[in-house]
């Protein structure tokens, strides 16, 4: 397809604006990890700030993809691909904090979280909300037939992980008075844990079943699963800590049932 010298032009014009508030956000970003490599009481504080400066690195790609796909009728995949590699950046820095693991019990943050202790509840949720809208930005963008389709799991499982580990879950249990400050960011930040690890779990149990058939990616879908049962367990819901019990269940005996097959299969 042919694009006009004006619509080249308009693009351009358009995009140079963005372009310079990369560059700001990147000398930012460059400043931020200079600091972080420095030992300190605001480390922590400081890595939240490269997440949230990272965040707004990435909509500005989205936004010149969008410009792209608005005057030139073409999907820019290499401004995509920047917002792509810039997510993992947001989620290390994060993690540097909280971790990454997985099957952490609830309160294996707690060290964590006094580093950041001057974090609120709701300074939190901001920074979940972001990133999920950023992630949700990406993917959508990418488009469902994406080859990064499977890949993209990963970051909502690393989503689930850091909203779970970003939560102070002694802090909630105590925290019950709906007058209380923060009740309702605490609220939706549990609500949100809750549905990022399921869904999170769904994504990693299709990936294995429609595309990988790689152990790792179901037991990290029952590891997500048994997460959520904790937490539901502290919450006193134990209808939903019976169902997730029979849900783990069931993905054990599938993955062990798989596992045989697969023995077996080598032996013919």
């Amino acid at each position: 397809m042919t694009i006009s010298n004006k619509k080249k032009k308009l693009f351009n014009d358009r995009i140079k604006e963005y372009k310079e508030k990369i560059d700001e956000s990147n000398l930012k970003i460059k400043d931020l990890k200079a600091k972080a490599r420095e030992k300190g009481r605001l480390q922590g504080y400081i890595r939240i700030a490269l997440a949230a400066e990272t965040i707004t690195l990435v909509n500005y790609y989205c936004q010149i993809s969008d410009l792209s796909m608005e005057i030139l009728n073409i999907k820019n995949e290499s401004y995509l691909n920047n917002a792509r590699k810039e997510i993992s950046n947001v989620f290390m820095a994060i993690e540097e904090i909280l971790g990454k693991a997985v099957d952490s019990s609830l309160n294996d943050n707690q060290d964590a979280l006094r580093e950041i202790r001057l974090f609120t509840p709701a300074h939190k949720l901001q920074l979940v909300q972001k990133l999920e809208a950023a992630i949700e930005g990406v993917v959508n963008r990418f488009g469902p037939n994406s080859k990064w389709k499977w890949g993209f799991v990963e970051f909502y499982t690393r989503l689930a992980v850091m909203t779970k580990n970003i939560i102070d879950f002694r802090d909630l249990q105590k925290s019950r008075d709906p007058r209380g400050k923060f009740y309702m960011e605490r609220q939706s930040l549990l609500r949100s844990c809750k549905d990022f690890l399921k869904e999170a779990s769904e994504q990693n149990r299709n990936k294995y079943e429609l595309s990988t058939k790689a152990p790792g990616d179901l037991i990290r879908a029952i590891n997500l699963l048994v997460s959520l049962r904790m937490i539901n367990s502290q919450f006193g819901d134990k209808e939903e800590v019976v169902k997730l019990k029979s849900a783990i269940d069931f993905l054990r005996q599938k993955l062990e049932k798989d596992e045989k097959a697969k023995e077996e299969a080598k032996k013919k």
